[in-house]
């Protein structure tokens, strides 16, 4: 049974503080529910209404319902799955980070369908591409696992250039040995990201740029997923060591991690760096714990961490050299054996 309703949007719903009201009256199968998902990302344009978009947990609570039309404070709730993989068993989590699934939605719009920028000004169908972040408002078919839209408001347009913070990432390609140059560098999906809007002021955690690419590292145990991100170091960019002590770029090498702090692209997906900070300079003492790999024929050693990591470990025992030994001593054949510490004194 269909049934008409008037619903009147005061829509905090887009995005806190949109003071904009409007009377929409669609047709609404009775038992749909009224929702709204956050920061989707379209995939693909299917027709001259209609398009598809796959949710990203990196934002907090993206999905919301209403418990009628009237009701002004949404509630968070688990992303609807479709109805053919509700019951199917989940992989298992042992052994490899644990990231929530990608949830592909099919968006329908209408006439009566509002189209927003970012910046709350009037829209079309024709600004909506793919790739673009959007926010979406509307009836939930579980049926069909689509939604018939009632605003759409899109939050890559118009584009702009904001400050963002990215930590802890891993260098694994750097163009040139001096400046400009580009740099690449890959981040686990753990780590948080940083904006600080328009005006380079006021921190607050953001969901991290979907990057030029994202995959998963299957040479580490656990496995780890990551984004791969593209960084340009310019002339005037800031270079510092982790006590922030000036260096100069040749310090900075592949295996690295840093800190970049910079002006983003969105449509690019690129970061020009204005402070990159290399947390892996100085080098310093570290204690890690991990299992032996392989032992090489030059008395060095292949250490896995606990992380994944691999590491050769130069042991450097040379003739003074003072160590501090546990194990089990045998005075008679003058043996040590089943070593459980061996610690060189420097």
């Amino acid at each position: 049974m269909r049934k008409k309703i008037s619903l009147g949007i005061s829509i905090f719903l887009i995005s806190s503080g949109l003071a904009l009201a409007q009377s929409v009256v669609p047709d609404r199968p009775e038992f749909k529910e009224i929702v709204q998902f956050n920061n989707l990302r379209i995939t693909e344009i299917v027709s001259s209404n209609e398009f598809r978009a796959v949710t990203t947990f990196d934002f907090p609570n993206p999905c919301l319902k209403f418990e009628s039309t009237g009701a002004k404070n949404p509630i968070a709730f688990p992303c609807p799955m479709p109805l053919e993989t509700q019951n199917q068993p989940r992989n298992s989590s042992e052994g490899r980070q644990f990231i929530m699934p990608e949830i592909i939605y099919t968006l329908k719009t209408s006439p009566q369908t509002i189209f927003l920028l970012r910046d709350r000004a009037r829209a079309s169908f024709s600004d909506f591409r793919v790739n673009d972040r959007i926010n979406v408002y509307g009836f939930y078919d579980a049926d069909t696992n689509s939604v018939e839209s009632l605003i759409l408001r899109n939050l890559s347009k118009p584009k702009e250039r904001k400050f963002i913070q990215l930590n802890n990432l891993e260098i694994t390609n750097i163009s040139s040995v001096s400046l400009p140059a580009v740099i690449t560098a890959v981040q686990n999906f753990s780590n948080p990201c940083y904006d600080y809007g328009t005006r380079g002021s006021f921190r607050h955690t953001m969901p991290c740029p979907m990057g030029m690419s994202m995959g998963t590292d299957e040479s580490r145990f656990p496995s780890r997923e990551f984004r791969k991100y593209k960084i340009d170091a310019i002339n005037s960019t800031t270079l510092l060591d982790r006590n922030r002590n000036r260096i100069s770029f040749d310090k900075i090498t592949i295996g690295d991690k840093i800190n970049v702090y910079g002006l983003f692209d969105e449509e690019e997906q690129t970061v020009e760096a204005l402070i990159l900070r290399d947390i892996s300079k100085p080098s310093q003492n570290e204690e890690i714990i991990g299992t032996i790999t392989a032992v090489n024929a030059d008395g060095s050693f292949v250490l896995r961490t606990d992380s994944g990591e691999e590491f050769t470990v130069n042991p450097r025992m040379a003739v003074g050299a003072r160590v501090e030994i546990s194990g089990f001593i045998n005075r008679v054949s003058k043996i040590i054996s089943d070593l459980t510490r061996l610690i060189v004194r420097r």
